[in-house]
């Protein structure tokens, strides 16, 4: 009997470690620091059209400044009017990240593109964006 009630503390306990998340970190002027760096991931714009995402922030106050570079955008993708021109990246600088009242790292560009993203633990920011009218969603860690 207290081997399966072993076992079964054991099992729930390596039930709960897999089950763990990283919790969002929301951002205040005392950790608003860590967002300096490069972030690099992947955006999923639709199912099956990912493409490469690298944010590199370049100061730690805001307003935020940095670049940000989408790649791998397949050539013949009818996602983003225009297609770019059959490139198959676009990058952009920007000069306005802000900190939103709910705490999400947050940037504007250009024809409407945008982003908001959660910081989730120290090095994983975590949010959605537009760009050229296409909505996704992206994952990024930092290096």
């Amino acid at each position: 009997m207290r081997k399966i009630i072993c076992l079964s503390v054991v099992l729930l306990i390596l039930a709960g470690v897999g089950c763990a998340t990283l919790s969002k970190t929301t951002l205040t002027k005392e950790n608003q620091a860590t967002l300096k760096g490069t972030w690099d991931g992947m955006a999923d714009f639709r199912s099956g059209q990912m493409v490469g995402l690298t944010i590199v922030i370049t100061n730690d106050a805001p307003p935020f400044k940095g670049n940000i570079k989408f790649s791998n955008i397949p050539a013949s993708s009818p996602l983003f009017p225009g297609n770019f021109g059959g490139a198959t990246t676009y990058a952009g600088p920007f000069d306005n990240g802000v900190i939103s009242n709910k705490g999400t790292f947050v940037i504007s560009g250009q024809a409407g593109n945008f982003g908001e993203f959660s910081l989730m633990g120290p090095t994983k920011l975590d949010g959605w964006l537009y760009l050229w009218g296409a909505h996704g969603s992206a994952t990024l860690t930092k290096k």
